[in-house]
């Protein structure tokens, strides 16, 4: 039987993971090994630097009806401890060699991998400043639609340049004026090396802790005011 296959990789920052196959235990001749203390431990003991996080899929390809393959996908974080990753089952072996089915044709067996390895994140350390020049804003209960409206309106620069605008005065304070409020937040959204809070803006609002949690009514009905 032959078997066709194809391995689309992207290359960038990528690698191809190939798991070690187990040899057969037959034929072989004892071997008497020293055990070496210092070194028995060594895979436990080293620390896993950047362990690679994998996304890969197989498939067989239906040869005669190409909307008809199977296919599964998985992903895994690969260690020293846990090198490999994979399927129990696939497909029975009836449905592989039955012509009707489509999979195996003139003794053709068509396989597609994808593999694709990524950097993990450490979104706790991640600094979006440097990153991407951006910070965002704290989720100060249930106000993450709010954060994300505020944030898009931020980055339309006319409606930004409206905000700095809106009139204040020198006895406003951000946490009674809202005009002041959002100036401050855009200002620091602007300035800011670290994520800000959006406490001053929903106090303007009249709303207290409680309200942060079930805010969705009262965000609606503070803008329409």
């Amino acid at each position: 039987m032959t078997v066709m296959m194809s391995a689309p990789i992207d290359q960038e920052d990528e690698e191809v993971l190939v798991p070690h196959a187990d040899l057969p235990e037959n034929n072989h001749q004892p071997m008497e090994v020293v055990a070496q203390p210092e070194t028995a431990n060594a895979v436990e003991s080293q620390p896993v630097v950047d362990p690679p996080y994998a996304q890969f899929s197989l498939a067989i390809v239906n040869q005669v009806h190409n909307k008809f393959y199977v296919r599964k996908d998985t992903q895994h974080q690969f260690n020293a401890r846990e090198s490999d990753w994979g399927f129990t089952s696939f497909m029975p072996l009836g449905e592989l060699y039955d012509p009707g089915r489509g999979y195996l044709v003139n003794d053709t067996l068509i396989i597609e991998v994808e593999v694709l390895v990524r950097k993990i994140v450490d979104y706790w350390n991640y600094d979006s400043k440097k990153e991407i020049d951006y910070v965002g804003l704290k989720n100060q209960g249930a106000t993450c639609y709010m954060n994300s409206l505020l944030q898009t309106l931020y980055h339309i620069p006319y409606f930004r340049k409206v905000v700095y605008h809106m009139p204040t005065t020198e006895n406003d304070m951000p946490s009674g004026s809202i005009h002041l409020a959002l100036q401050s937040l855009f200002y620091k959204l602007q300035y800011s090396d670290t994520s800000v809070a959006t406490k001053e803006l929903t106090k303007s609002f009249g709303w207290d802790t409680y309200d942060s949690f079930s805010s969705r009514n009262r965000y609606c009905q503070t803008f329409q005011q």
